[in-house]
């Protein structure tokens, strides 16, 4: 299985006030681009309510800042400025979901498109190609670092007539089972993870060394106010005897820098950077 990362710049022509959790941004411009192309089994998917799709759409970027509004801040809205630069990714998995997001990029074409009736360019920057076979850090990983750029909704397994609970730390269990359920759900079956002890191995495999997370809510539209936690986390790695078990943690990590981790991750929640740390860093 293919994965397809799309990284694309967005200049505005106008200022444009836009919802308050900006992936909205994102798809709407996605949209466009499939209409454009005609193509359709994305946009089926875009619209599909099932549990780990096969898209993700990244909120709009400014800088390293993610375009998104937390309940504490203020009541003014979040604007595009005119003649400023900002970017947004979308990443598909599947050579014909790939094959969809060209198109699209085609359709689109550095031409102007209307945003919330305003004009904007939207242009590719970047397209990366990976195969899920090719994905893992480094075996000699000892210390690495995860840092939660959208609010990340991480969540107990669920339970009939119980509602969800958000955990507001991130839990190692939870977390690599919430990345082993999207790998298996794609991968097909000579790539897949048959090992339901990764997850409880992962709680003892990643040792926290420093920290710091904090808990937020998020303004998605008028009435829902998830909430979850955003922050930082470096954590050193035992390996244990199973060295399978130990490159099994390692693709997942790595799959998790396309595919992000947690509820929601098709709307941009639980984007995380994932990286190795040398040593002299992670004392």
């Amino acid at each position: 299985m293919y994965i397809t990362k799309a990284v694309f710049t967005l200049h505005a022509e106008a200022d444009i006030v836009i919802p308050p959790f900006s992936s909205k941004v994102t798809k709407t411009i996605l949209i466009h681009g499939l209409n454009g192309a005609g193509s359709s089994k994305l946009l089926e998917e875009i619209r599909a309510k099932t549990r780990y799709k096969s898209l993700v759409l990244s909120p709009v970027f400014s800088g390293s800042k993610p375009l998104i509004k937390l309940d504490m801040q203020n009541s003014s809205s979040l604007t595009l400025f005119r003649n400023r630069r900002y970017w947004f990714w979308v990443v598909v998995l599947g050579l014909e979901p790939a094959l969809e997001i060209v198109d699209a990029v085609s359709s689109m074409a550095d031409s102007s498109m209307c945003l919330f009736s305003k004009p904007v360019k939207v242009s590719l920057y970047e397209l990366t190609v990976r195969h899920m076979a090719q994905l893992g850090l480094p075996e000699d990983t000892r210390y690495l670092g995860l840092q939660f750029i959208t609010p990340m909704l991480l969540q107990l397994p669920p339970r009939p007539h119980i509602p969800v609970k958000h955990i507001l730390f991130p839990m190692q269990h939870l977390m690599i089972r919430s990345l082993l359920e999207h790998w298996n759900k794609y991968s097909g079956s000579e790539l897949a993870i048959n090992d339901n002890l990764l997850p409880a191995y992962s709680f003892y495999a990643l040792r926290e060394v420093d920290y710091s997370v904090r808990p937020v809510t998020v303004v998605y539209d008028e009435s829902r106010r998830p909430r979850g936690f955003i922050g930082w986390v470096m954590y050193r790695i035992w390996r244990g005897r199973k060295r399978s078990r130990y490159r099994s943690l390692l693709k997942l990590l790595d799959y998790a820098n396309y595919v992000g981790i947690g509820r929601s991750r098709t709307m941009g929640f639980g984007i995380v950077s994932v990286s190795r740390v040398m040593a002299d860093e992670g004392r």
